[in-house]
């Protein structure tokens, strides 16, 4: 499909990326991984507080997922269960992406004073609320999830910080 809408030939994979559609796919997540935690830690720099900054970086994808062509991908957590279900260097990957949201979450909340299990705790929950309004919306085509998760999860940390 993807040679398909690039109107590549098939050799033009396997020249950039020998380990074939595995790769690609490797490398597909790493760079959307690598442009969600470069825009959670720019929101987090902003907003300066992490209920702020969630606030901000889930608006940043429900603006991506409204244009006419959605540029919001699957959620990590979905691709780790599905597509690495079968291929171990995406599975890889997806845990990779998982960790560095989890590690710039955690880093955060240990900065506003969080202990190190309660930072470690709301990390992995932040992931879980994110990637599972994103998997949400995506189902349910709008973006209506990820506004409930914006709502809900900066109520959540302001409560929590206060």
């Amino acid at each position: 499909m993807v040679l398909d809408a690039c109107e590549a030939q098939k050799g033009s994979l396997y020249h950039f990326f020998p380990g074939g559609k595995d790769e690609l796919i490797a490398a597909v997540v790493e760079g959307i991984s690598a442009e969600a935690t470069a825009d959670l830690k720019d929101c987090i720099h902003k907003a300066g507080v992490l209920s702020q900054a969630i606030e901000l970086h889930l608006l940043h994808l429900i603006e991506r997922f409204d244009r006419p062509v959605s540029e919001v991908g699957l959620p990590f957590l979905a691709m780790a269960t599905t597509l690495g279900a079968t291929n171990e260097r995406v599975r890889l990957a997806c845990m990779k992406a998982i960790q560095m949201l989890e590690s710039t979450y955690r880093e955060q909340l240990l900065k506003e004073g969080h202990g190190c299990d309660s930072a470690e705790s709301l990390a992995t929950f932040l992931v879980l609320a994110v990637d599972g309004a994103i998997l949400l919306a995506r189902s349910r085509d709008n973006s209506g999830p990820l506004k409930t998760a914006s709502k809900q999860l900066a109520s959540m940390l302001s409560v929590g910080s206060a």
